[in-house]
């Protein structure tokens, strides 16, 4: 039965690895006038979700390097939105989680998505109900059951 459940905790880990990883890259952010100028300098684009937008299409197009440097500028500018910062948490937590530009961490990955679903973040929430409902740990039936009820 251990065997069994340790089976389905790793299948789970690996699907939500796969769909990370499958992200499609290379595809445009969306129009000019919603994603902003990819090229321009950091916060050179008017609105609040810029870095945001920024960060999230260098992420697809497999450009780490400046995604990792849009959301950490986005993480820090205290004049963005709330849940726009919740947001940058949410795609660095991605990062961290499959090791795009920044070390493969978990526990990394595991906090700032934590964080970004406490700003309200949905994503973020559901990357956490997948996390908790594929690591099983004494004490965590609670989490593991709301997990799995929102799955």
């Amino acid at each position: 039965m251990l065997r069994l459940l340790a089976l389905g905790v790793a299948a789970l880990l690996l699907l939500l690895l796969l769909l990370l990883a499958l992200r499609p890259r290379g595809v445009p952010a969306g129009p000019p006038e919603l994603s902003g100028d990819v090229g321009a300098p950091l916060g050179a684009v008017a609105d609040d979700r810029s870095l945001l937008r920024q960060g999230a299409a260098a992420f697809r197009r497999g450009d780490d390097a400046t995604a990792v440097r849009c959301l950490h500028a986005c993480l820090s500018d205290t004049s963005a939105p709330l849940d726009t910062r919740a947001a940058c948490k949410t795609v660095l937590g991605e990062m961290h989680l499959v090791g795009a530009g920044v070390p493969k961490n978990l526990t990394e990955a595991w906090a700032l998505f934590q964080a970004a679903a406490d700003a309200g973040d949905a994503e973020a929430q559901f990357n956490l109900a997948l996390l908790y409902s594929a690591v099983h740990a004494e004490g965590d039936d609670v989490f593991r059951r709301e997990a799995l009820a929102v799955l």
